[in-house]
């Protein structure tokens, strides 16, 4: 999910609040003034309880297939393998020179929801000639 919208939202809210409060401060009235002050310290209490009770769900990349993971073996081409997994994120080379491809994905609530754990999954495949010679993979639910 993209979290774009919420972050725009919360931009034009705080653009209209430093709008409002900083035209109280061309009032004459010292009266509106101060009662400008305080709808606005209220207004900002009040977004901020409201962004700190909302959770934003992020999700980043694909989640990785276990049956698909386990199809990927010694010898597969680079060709099969992107067929079977797509494009992957990054494009890369080990120590031993090896080419590197990397899956990532992620989901998670921000700020974190209490019992609800972020997953975190992360594949690397190394190639030597277009052949697959390591698989590495991690899954990892951090929290309790």
């Amino acid at each position: 999910m993209c979290i774009a919208p919420a972050l725009f939202c919360c931009a034009a809210i705080m653009i209209f609040l430093f709008y409002f409060s900083g035209m109280a401060l061309f009032d004459e009235s010292m009266k509106k003034v101060v009662k400008m002050k305080r709808i606005s310290v209220l207004i900002w209490l009040f977004a901020g309880l409201v962004l700190i009770s909302c959770s934003v769900p992020v999700k980043f990349g694909q989640p990785l297939a276990m049956d698909k993971i386990q199809g990927i073996s010694k010898g597969l081409s680079s060709q099969d393998v992107e067929t079977l997994l797509g494009e992957p994120l990054t494009v890369g080379r080990n120590k031993e020179g090896q080419e590197t491809w990397s899956w990532y994905y992620l989901q998670a609530d921000l700020p974190a929801k209490p019992g609800k754990d972020p997953v975190v999954q992360r594949l690397t495949i190394s190639f030597d000639q277009g052949q697959v010679v390591s698989t590495e993979y991690d899954m990892s639910k951090t929290g309790k």
